[in-house]
């Protein structure tokens, strides 16, 4: 046991007497531990890094990733997977390739941009950004910054053209064009440039007005745009709303609105709000506010006496951090050519979404129901027509969740979620079909990770000609005729319980893009589909096509993510990890993958993880799993403490490389503790509706006597530690057990009356929603349910306390209040029980500066060893 406790420890070799045991000791005897490796000690922490975010380039020849090195600044890497060269460059908070793959562009924390030519390591940086995108050619990249001063860079040259006094600008979509406009500050215009010869022509100018919000139509035919003029005589602005035809005979249409047909009177047009074009490239879509939103000024109402009234359909607080929708924007079309305006959205249903081909919107008012309890609420779905500007109701009381909502791709259709069924709405006739009643196994789920709520598995896209849908089940794809005649399983998940899903991911859209489109999921079969699998014996990625079928492209058994794709090649990148090796890139081309990048090369010196996984039942029957961590220093016959921490399922990680950090917004990292001589369990929980607390404690329960079974764990010496709900359950838990040595809580809810009646820090809501739909799982109110409520909550078994609680939280925490931690070491405190609580000034939820990071996470260990370590 000496000997043991000094491996644990990382005892230094003191003497060359000791030499010889310690070297005894670090062959870690353990079954996979190799000869002479020994724990990761702490101060080679900051050697370790986790790789983020890979891309690839269009053309396939690059690919890019950022180190984050914990504490420090991180690095971004840039491979040329053709010859394998790596360049490095410091931080990067976002980055894409050039559509042309010659260039990336790389933004910093501290507003600088940095445009990194790839063949010549070379870099142009660009200080205070305002504005970046590329060309949708990729022949050119804007730079606007802080000074007003903008700058064109030729991605094909390098030459860069600088203009002073810009304001805002937008290329063309067939990249010849760059609209910009000027304020001087005597005199302001909007310009249109050629970008190759640079010559510029003047489109308006006017020492009274201001020019913004440009829009181009996809065929760089037409440009939009908005002038802001003010009113002398009542110093309101007015704006106009400008069309240029960009043709051989220029033509310049203008939406005055006092003056213009049709358009709603009280109302005007914000300069700078959105305005984009319909896919047809003529019709043009605004938003207007009534003139009483301008009487409307926040910073009064926050010092007036606010009255809160029991009907309200918003309460005072997010009424003051949320615009009412009835006061806009609202949303307009505009023909230019026929001059004729149409409001689309109202006072009465006044959020509006446009269709496909936008022929057709969809209408609501998310207030429609209020006051309501949900987080997102329910409203009545009506359809417009904007030709005939008829509307009708699609649907009563329906979730204004967009994520149970998806159109065809001509429009004429939409698919929605409703009493667990998917329907096809079709507008044209103003019918609904029921489209899964032939898929004979269930599309939703209450077994949502993190809610009480059905959930359906979701919806994969429509076919291109609008004669199909495909819809999830638990694991596999279904295709479903619109009329729900015919139905066709694609995959073939349901045999080894694998989940295949659409896999959407392998393109990086530009994040400055500044063009209005709407997305579709539309899978064309004709064409290769990517699909991601995950099943208790592999993940990976598949390609699904109408002639070939399903085809593996990357599977392993380990963890697969990030899959990349060059969009102009055939080739790929993936990240690949396993519980016991970091991250790596492998590069995919012509069926054969290569390794492409390992990251912490360092991991091989020092111990291997050793890991698995453990059954057990849940109150309820359902089989579940935990992962059980290995202490470093593990001997066959001995016993360990064990820390046991939780959140909700959490076996769903074992795949995944945990970097040793002290570096951890919630103090905990498993592998400082078993690189300290700990076992660490990461159990599964489940729930049963109204009982989140007792449902977790006997699924804990039914965990640890499953580990104390192996006798490799000294009951005596357990702790349980949990973060958020993780902290909440911890906090429960500590009140009707005592089983554990010492437990941590960090920000989590003990008293669930008060934070029932708590005004959300984020957005103003009641966090009542929490309780009856969402992650604590009650399913009802507190006041129809005031027992089961109690049975739940910590602090209404506070008394029962016996085992040493440590409670942590930031003082600025708006997502759980900080008096809920207040409140429960209160309570402890005058019940003289052993309570340590930590109250970290300006931190939130999770703890973010550095230091104080690894403060807690220093703090929690010691604490922990008191109760732990003999």
């Amino acid at each position: 046991m000496a000997i043991q406790k000094m491996i644990c420890a990382h005892t230094p070799r003191i003497s060359q007497l000791v030499v010889v045991i310690f070297l005894f000791a670090t062959v870690c005897p353990s079954f996979g531990q190799a000869v002479g490796k020994k724990s990761i000690p702490q101060e080679e922490y900051s050697k370790w890094s986790n790789l983020y975010a890979p891309i690839l380039s269009n053309d396939g020849h690059w690919a890019a990733w950022r180190l984050n090195y914990p504490g420090i600044t991180d690095t971004l890497m840039i491979l040329n997977t053709r010859n394998k060269k790596v360049m490095k460059y410091k931080e990067a908070v976002e980055y894409e390739f050039s559509p042309n793959s010659k260039w990336l562009y790389s933004y910093h924390s501290d507003r600088t941009l940095q445009l990194i030519n790839l063949e010549r390591n070379e870099s142009k940086n660009f200080p205070d950004l305002e504005l970046f995108y590329f060309s949708d050619t990729g022949d050119y990249a804007g730079v606007l910054d802080a000074n007003n001063r903008f700058s064109l860079v030729d991605l094909e040259t390098g030459k860069t053209t600088q203009l002073e006094h810009v304001s805002w600008f937008e290329f063309s979509p067939n990249g010849k064009w760059a609209a910009i406009t000027f304020a001087t500050g005597e005199k302001n215009s909007i310009v249109l440039m050629d970008v190759q010869s640079l010559q510029k022509s003047v489109i308006l100018s006017n020492d009274d007005s201001t020019y913004s919000s440009m829009a181009w139509n996809e065929k760089s035919s037409r440009l939009a745009f908005m002038e802001t003029k003010v009113d002398t005589t009542g110093n309101t602005p007015r704006t106009l709303l400008h069309e240029f035809q960009n043709g051989s005979l220029p033509k310049l249409l203008t939406l005055h609105p006092p003056s213009q047909k049709g358009f709603p009177m009280n109302t005007y047009m914000e300069g700078g709000s959105k305005i984009f074009y319909a896919a047809d490239g003529e019709r043009l879509f605004f938003y207007v506010r009534p003139k009483s939103y301008l009487e409307r000024n926040i910073d009064t109402l926050k010092n007036k006496v606010q009255v809160w009234k029991g009907d309200d359909p918003w309460i005072v607080p997010q009424q003051l951090r949320f615009n009412d929708p009835a006061m806009g924007p609202w949303l307009m079309q505009w023909k230019p050519e026929q001059k004729e305006v149409l409001q689309i959205a109202t006072e009465k249903l006044p959020t509006a979404y446009l269709l496909p081909n936008e022929h057709y919107a969809l209408l609501f008012d998310k207030k429609q129901y209020e006051p309501q309890f949900k987080y997102e609420g329910d409203a009545d779905f009506y359809v417009m027509d904007l030709n005939t500007k008829d509307k009708k109701r699609m649907v009563e009381k329906h979730t204004i969740d967009f994520k149970n909502k998806y159109p065809s791709p001509n429009g004429k259709h939409i698919a929605y979620y409703k009493n667990r069924k998917w329907w096809v709405y079709t507008i044209p006739m103003d019918s609904h079909t029921d489209v899964s009643a032939n898929i004979p196994f269930d599309l939703d789920t209450t077994d949502h990770p993190s809610s009480n709520a059905v959930w359906p598995y979701g919806f994969a896209g429509w076919s291109p000609d609008n004669k199909w849908v495909y819809i999830y089940d638990e694991f596999d794809i279904w295709k479903v005729s619109v009329d729900g005649r015919e139905f066709h399983r694609i995959t073939n998940g349901r045999e080894d319980k694998t989940v295949f899903r659409v896999y959407r991911k392998q393109y990086e859209e530009f994040p400055f893009q500044r063009f209005e489109r709407f997305t579709l999921d539309i899978l064309d079969t004709e064409k290769d589909i990517l699909l991601e699998a995950n099943g208790p014996k592999h993940s990976g990625y598949y390609n699904w096509n109408s002639k070939k079928g399903i085809t593996p492209l990357f599977t392993i058994a380990t963890k697969v993510d990030n899959l990349k794709q060059a969009k102009e090649a055939g080739s790929y990148i993936v990240q690949e990890e396993s519980f016991d090796i970091p991250r790596r890139i492998y590069f995919l081309e012509d069926g054969k993958e290569s390794l492409l990048y390992e990251s912490n090369l360092q991991y091989k010196d020092f111990v291997s993880p050793r890991q698995e996984l453990i059954s057990y039942k849940s109150f309820d029957g359902r089989d579940l799993q935990g992962i059980l961590m290995y202490p470093d220093c593990y001997v066959e016959g001995e016993q360990y403490p064990m820390i046991v921490h939780i959140y909700e399922r959490l076996s769903d990680r074992f795949y995944n490389y945990i970097t040793p950090t002290l570096n951890n917004g919630d103090g905990f990292n498993p592998k400082v503790y078993t690189g300290q001589g700990y076992f660490v369990l990461y159990p599964d929980i489940v729930y049963k509706l109204g009982d989140p607390g007792i449902s977790a404690l006997q699924c804990v329960k039914a965990a640890v006597e499953r580990v104390l079974k192996t006798r490799m764990v000294d009951k005596d010496r357990m702790a349980l530690q949990g973060h958020s709900f993780g902290g909440y359950e911890a906090a429960f838990i500590a009140t009707q057990t005592n089983m554990f040595a010492a437990i941590v809580s960090g920000a989590g809810v003990t008293d669930f009356r008060s934070f029932y009646l708590t005004v959300g820090g984020y957005d103003g809501r009641p966090d009542s929603w929490w309780f009856e739909e969402h992650q604590w799982r009650m399913g009802t109110s507190y006041f129809d349910a005031p027992e089961a409520y109690k049975r739940n909550s910590p602090m209404d078994h506070v008394q029962q306390v016996n085992t040493p609680i440590l409670l942590w939280s930031g003082a600025d925490d708006v997502h759980i209040d900080v008096r809920q931690n207040i409140e429960f070491y209160l309570a402890l405190r005058r019940l003289g029980k052993d309570v340590t609580f930590l109250n970290y000034p300006n931190e939130t939820h999770a703890i973010q500066n550095s230091k104080n990071q690894k403060d807690l996470t220093n703090r929690i260990s010691k604490w922990l060893a008191r109760y732990l370590k003999p």
